[in-house]
């Protein structure tokens, strides 16, 4: 949760960083915990403001989120694309048997519910795109996807970009890469984008976005840091 003078100074950071000269685009992204979990409060506010702030600059605005996907119902996902909310990263845990194992609301499933939501948000507007992360293990690559890539749309594929992330508590146990490369290439094959970004490509020349000149990560409690992947250190 987020404090409202905290929101508030938020708010003001933005208008100072849009003012500037050598501004010309604002990027906002949202990460957590779970960004949804505050949507009316909190997430929808801060993205509404800074886009009417950019609109009266005459600069863009765009935000981009990190979410497990469970409550971007329909009426988030038109809040979402009103503010220009145009690509979430989203993470299964394998396919619907093992992903519902893992990650379940009280033991109910969440797999069915997440993949509808993000088919409901790539069909609300052509240019609001996933990056659909696959955290796998060894089971989870040698069942495979298939079953649960069929399951989206034809129509939306094309929006969806596949990401194949290995679960890091199982790094360095064998594995077979075959079972990684047959994957990916039944995927393709079904018209899915796959994410081939080295840190490279991504950052546009640069090693981590926190190299970025202009980025900052600023916490719920309103402190600044310089990365998400650091440890919250004064």
């Amino acid at each position: 949760h987020m404090e409202q003078s905290t929101i508030e100074s938020i708010k003001k950071f933005i208008s100072q960083t849009l003012e500037r000269d050598d501004i010309t685009t604002f990027h906002l992204g949202w990460f957590g915990g779970e960004p949804l979990l505050y949507f009316y409060e909190i997430m929808y506010p801060i993205a509404h403001f800074a886009q009417q702030k950019a609109l009266e600059l005459g600069k863009k605005f765009e935000h981009s989120m990190t979410s497990n996907g469970y409550r971007l119902t329909k009426d988030v996902i038109e809040k979402c694309t009103e503010t220009n909310l145009s690509r979430i990263q989203v993470t299964l845990d394998g396919n619907r048997e093992l992903h519902n194992k893992t990650r379940n609301q009280n033991g109910n499933p969440s797999f069915d519910i997440i993949l509808n939501n993000i088919t409901n948000y790539c069909k609300k507007h052509k240019d609001n795109k996933i990056t659909l992360r696959v955290n796998y293990t060894n089971e989870v690559i040698k069942v495979g996807m298939k079953d649960a890539f069929e399951s989206i749309p034809s129509e939306v594929r094309s929006q969806m970009e596949i990401s194949f992330h290995r679960v890091w508590q199982t790094v360095g146990v064998e594995h077979s890469k075959n079972d990684v490369a047959n994957n990916l290439k039944y995927i393709e094959n079904m018209n899915f984008a796959i994410s081939r970004n080295t840190p490279f490509a991504r950052y546009k020349g640069m090693v981590c976005y926190a190299d970025s000149e202009n980025y900052a990560n600023i916490n719920y409690d309103g402190s600044v840091y310089r990365c998400t992947a650091d440890d919250y250190k004064k």
